[in-house]
């Protein structure tokens, strides 16, 4: 057991602790966004996001006036990304053509470049980054995803001394993580 004083917390806290600023998205658009200029430029705007939670659901069986539980279903929360948007629009727009190839806004239709999970979703990876420079200390690998809203970019005249963002939200099948411990899920 460790020891409960200052100099025993300072030795357990390796690293002097993970830092939640050092991160990085790598998100490869899919064909359908046509926008391999967006690719590298995720890595770089995005401003927060989270690691995905972990959530196993449990079945509650009542037994003579007791309850007994069980583990249920996995699901996966949608997860978010809060993007910087520069004067080009490039994400933006590659964010809106994805979701308009999965349904379009007059004809209420899915592009015929999306008619396949393999043609409208794709990988993304969060990665906790060390102060040093050593590999990541963890990655998430949200497989499948693909964008579910694209929120709003706030305008206002009052706004001085900052840039325009908006959240993206994806829904992803599943998860998988490896971190400097190796592989934590059953993932490929």
């Amino acid at each position: 057991m460790p020891v409960r004083s200052i100099t025993g917390f300072r030795a357990a806290l390796t690293g002097s602790g993970s830092r939640p600023h050092l991160f990085q998205i790598i998100l490869r658009f899919p064909v359908l966004a046509a926008s391999g200029s967006a690719d590298g430029l995720v890595t770089l705007m995005a401003q927060t996001t989270s690691i995905p939670s972990d959530t196993l659901g449990e079945i509650d069986i009542p037994y003579m006036g007791r309850h007994t539980y069980y583990p249920g279903d996995r699901t996966f929360d949608p997860w978010e990304v809060t993007i910087i948007n520069d004067e080009t629009w490039v994400i933006r727009d590659a964010f809106q053509r994805w979701m308009s190839a999965l349904n379009s806004h007059q004809g209420n239709v899915r592009d015929m470049a999306a008619a396949t999970p393999a043609d409208y979703t794709t990988d993304a990876v969060v990665q906790q980054l060390s102060k040093l420079d050593v590999p990541p200390l963890a990655s998430y690998n949200m497989k499948g995803c693909f964008p579910t809203a694209v929120g709003a970019m706030e305008l206002d005249w009052g706004t001085n001394n900052t840039v325009g963002k908006f959240q993206v939200t994806f829904r992803y099948q599943w998860w998988d993580a490896v971190s400097v411990n190796g592989p934590s899920t059953d993932g490929d």
